[in-house]
């Protein structure tokens, strides 16, 4: 097993959301692909050919899960981004449910070992030393917009819904909205609520979140979030989910309105 200090550690695993406008996560079933000794997984490929190259374009893995077991419990998983890895991780197994289908894989979270700034990298593999079986992926993606995302003409401006942010569980609204979204503006109408995530299911099966909108806002405030470039396609629904931040006094409320 390789030895890291905890400084190295923290510092690849620790990533600035605050840099990240859009989030995105696809799940791929690797069917139990058998790595051995010193192998690879072209993880960028495999994003490619599940979201296609043109929407893939500018994403970057900035996490992985991944469902794994290794023929001795000595098998060792790291993530590479770039020119650069993430520490390695253990992989434990055993003999016996090395060749069972559906036993004996546990799951293992590597983080990118850089934070993302501008294009993404071409090259991102799931690399591996030792004999391992991988059956399941789930990765995190992110990617920021090239323009001003709060610059928005408030021409053509409508009130969707306004709705009730309750306490603790929070509260959702789905949004079908009826030709090209230009933008969406969430104002805080009674009292504090916090957003707690904006979802966004296009036509053509990609969904995404935009965390720029995430966080508090207040009553008479607003979030704004352009939508411009590959964001500019049809919208299938826009879900706005939030919770009141106080536990007294009554709930807080916001509206979601929708340019277009």
């Amino acid at each position: 097993m390789k030895k890291f200090s905890l400084l190295t550690i923290i510092t690849t695993s620790i990533l600035s959301s605050s840099a990240f406008a859009l989030t995105q996560e696809v799940e791929l079933n690797l069917f139990g692909t058998h790595l051995r000794g010193q192998d690879s997984l072209p993880i960028r490929n495999l994003i490619n050919r599940r979201l296609g190259p043109k929407t893939a374009r500018g994403w970057a893995v900035t996490e992985i899960v991944v469902d794994a077991k290794s023929k001795n419990g000595e098998g060792e998983l790291a993530l590479q981004v770039g020119h650069q890895y993430s520490h390695y991780l253990q992989v434990p197994g055993t003999p016996e449910i090395f060749h069972e289908p559906l036993l004996g894989y546990t799951k293992i979270k590597l983080y990118s070992p850089t934070t993302y700034r501008g294009e993404a990298p071409k090259r991102t593999k799931l690399i591996s030393m030792g004999n391992i079986k991988i059956k399941h992926a789930h990765i995190k993606l992110h990617k920021t917009v090239n323009y001003d995302s709060q610059n928005l003409n408030m021409a053509g401006l409508t009130q969707k819904v306004e709705f009730k942010a309750k306490k603790v569980i929070g509260s959702n609204r789905v949004i079908k909205p009826l030709g090209r979204v230009r933008g969406i503006v969430l104002t805080g109408t009674k009292r504090k609520v916090n957003i707690d995530k904006v979802e966004i299911k296009f036509f053509d099966g990609q969904t995404i979140q935009i965390n720029e909108l995430n966080g508090k806002l207040r009553q008479g405030r607003e979030k704004i979030f352009a939508l411009r470039g590959i964001l500019a396609k049809p919208i299938n629904t826009i879900t706005v989910s939030a919770s009141t931040t106080s536990l007294f006094g009554s709930s807080g409320r916001l509206a979601v309105s929708l340019a277009q």
